[in-house]
């Protein structure tokens, strides 16, 4: 991985762990999750608006990267129940790690299978030294002997992270990411649609009086440090940007 581009993903490192900070200010209100991919969409619009006038329709959004968006934005939605749930259930300091671990230790593990990535034995060693610490901060807080609703939900919260980063990888690298963030966004807070209506119709106009801060900051915060790591992805193997972004564990634990 090349300077520039380690630089980039440590610099989404810091957006991510900022808006998953203020999704655990707000328990993973899943409304405000919601609201925050629409309000990610609509600031995102007009880089797309940008990206079409210069690639045009054609170009800005092609056929063969269908499968990749709408399948990114299945698991995009998934992703965003599984953490609200998480961060409902368990602190940022468990949630966050054992989510992020899990998704580089997987993604770590299929990326050469799936996309055939070639791995260096240094770059192997520091997907293990950052996948080890990583569990570590996780487990040395497990006082009880069976795992806690938050635990599980964060698991499952990191299958989802590795699914839809090798979904992502390919899917860059058909797409233009700025197109493919807003799909993938827009498509997401589709599917999460009839869930919202039918046991959270009554909350949203509460919800944007009383979170419009929180709902600007993760709609922002996710959009951009994201963006930045399909740009990454363009330009180096998943395992390694994964195991780099995730420096925004020791922030998040901290």
């Amino acid at each position: 991985m090349s300077a520039d581009i380690f630089l980039l993903v440590l610099t989404a490192a810091f957006f991510h762990a900022f808006w998953n900070f203020t999704a655990r200010k707000v328990a993973g209100d899943v409304v405000v999750l919601w609201l925050a991919l629409l309000s990610g969409c609509f600031l995102l619009f007009p880089a797309v608006c940008i990206v079409v006038g210069h690639h045009g329709i054609q170009g800005s959004f092609p056929s063969p990267a269908a499968p990749y968006v709408i399948a990114t934005g299945i698991i995009h939605a998934l992703y965003f129940v599984l953490l609200g749930r998480a961060y409902e259930k368990g602190e940022i300091s468990l949630v966050y790690p054992v989510a992020r671990g899990t998704g580089i230790g997987l993604a770590a593990l299929l990326a050469p299978l799936l996309l055939r990535e070639s791995l260096s034995l240094g770059g192997v060693s520091g997907i293990v030294m950052v996948l080890s610490g990583i569990l570590f901060m996780a487990f040395r807080r497990q006082d009880r002997p069976a795992p806690d609703a938050g635990y599980l939900l964060a698991l499952g919260t990191g299958v989802s992270i590795a699914a839809y980063s090798l979904v992502d990888k390919t899917g860059v690298g058909i797409m233009n990411p700025v197109i493919y963030l807003w799909l993938m966004g827009f498509m997401a807070a589709l599917l999460l649609l009839p869930f919202i209506l039918k046991y959270k119709k009554g909350l949203i106009w509460k919800t944007i009086r009383s979170f419009p801060g929180a709902v600007l900051t993760i709609g922002a915060g996710s959009m951009g440090a994201y963006l930045m790591i399909l740009y990454a992805f363009r330009s180096a193997p998943v395992s390694y940007v994964m195991a780099a972004r995730e420096f925004a564990v020791v922030i998040g634990a901290a």
